[in-house]
């Protein structure tokens, strides 16, 4: 009898330290080195301000980005897993050339932000608060004002979920890029490799952030019909499945509040021109592929410029809406 309570004891107790090691090995993102970022001073209507917020125990880089119009009020965005923020230069750009002041920063475990690793699919939607509320100490004008919030991908996720916990009376509306529904997307993004450390991770989030385990994008999007989401989505997106995403969200048809947008020629980055898209579908997936000198002669014949295009005409159609 006694061994069976000290392995129903060990059970648990292996589980835990299983998911120790595995957050561990999560790797961080930051910035590639011989790639080309853009940043403020190549868009001369461009001004920024930068910031480091200590959020959690954690130094969080942020930046404040506004252009000559000012019309459209704050806008707060969060980027996709991959770096920081400075590689959606271009697209904040465009996003202050159509009025709006633009505040953003690098996640936790990325691009210039602390942390060893990155840690959850979670963790964008649990600092946004927080981000907020830093950014309100530096920028008194926000307190009183109504705000956007968008986001890509895992920062679109962040930017939906985040609605669970940020100050819901200041956001007029959502715009999600590429977004996945929730967390069991771990099995689309780990799971085909490694479905053991997958099931892992939400076992830990079962038990840490139990509140975003339990929900969905769409669940969240019914909840706050107060808020108006526009979600774009790539048909040929091959990060997150447009079936399993749109499968979920076509159920809000109905819901006057969520406007959704199949974008027929568009990858896993529908904002981008359809130039850009195959620059970094083609060109700069190769060069992930490569090393040494192949990897350098890669890079040299990459146009860097083109491939950050955005598709400014469709982008002002779908926030103007």
């Amino acid at each position: 009898m006694f061994y069976l309570w000290f392995l129903l004891l060990l059970i648990p107790c292996f589980i835990f330290i299983l998911i120790i090691f595995v957050s561990s090995k999560l790797p961080r993102f930051d910035y590639v080195e011989d790639f080309v970022y853009e940043d403020a001073s190549d868009y001369p209507n461009l001004n920024v301000s930068y910031f480091t917020f200590p959020i959690r125990k954690v130094s969080i880089f942020a930046a404040k980005y506004e252009g000559k119009k000012k019309d459209k009020g704050y806008l707060l965005f969060a980027h996709g897993v991959g770096a920081g923020h400075l590689a959606y230069t271009s697209l904040i750009n465009a996003l202050c050339e159509l009025g709006y002041i633009v505040l953003t920063f690098d996640m936790y475990g990325m691009g210039q932000s602390g942390g060893k690793n990155f840690k959850s699919l979670s963790q964008g939607a649990i600092i946004l608060k927080d981000v907020y509320l830093s950014f309100l100490k530096v920028e008194p004008k926000l307190k009183d004002e109504k705000m956007t919030l968008l986001g890509h991908s895992y920062g679109a996720y962040s930017v939906i979920t985040g609605l669970l916990t940020f100050p819901k009376k200041v956001v007029k509306e959502v715009v999600s890029f590429s977004t996945f529904n929730d967390e069991r997307f771990l099995f689309d993004l780990l799971g085909k490799k490694n479905a053991f450390a997958a099931v892992l991770l939400l076992i830990k989030e079962l038990f840490i952030h139990p509140r975003f385990l339990f929900t969905s994008a769409p669940q969240i999007m019914k909840k706050n019909k107060d808020v108006n989401f526009k979600v774009i989505h790539g048909l040929k997106d091959d990060v997150v499945n447009v079936k399993y995403a749109y499968k979920n969200i076509k159920k809000l048809e109905r819901c006057k509040n969520v406007i959704y947008h199949l974008v027929e020629d568009r990858c896993h980055n529908p904002y981008l021109s359809k130039a850009a898209q195959d620059i970094l579908v083609t060109d700069i997936h190769d060069v992930s592929l490569l090393s040494g000198e192949e990897r350098k002669e890669k890079l040299q014949t990459i146009d860097w410029k083109k491939a950050c295009q955005i598709d400014d005409l469709n982008l002002e159609r779908w926030l103007s809406e």
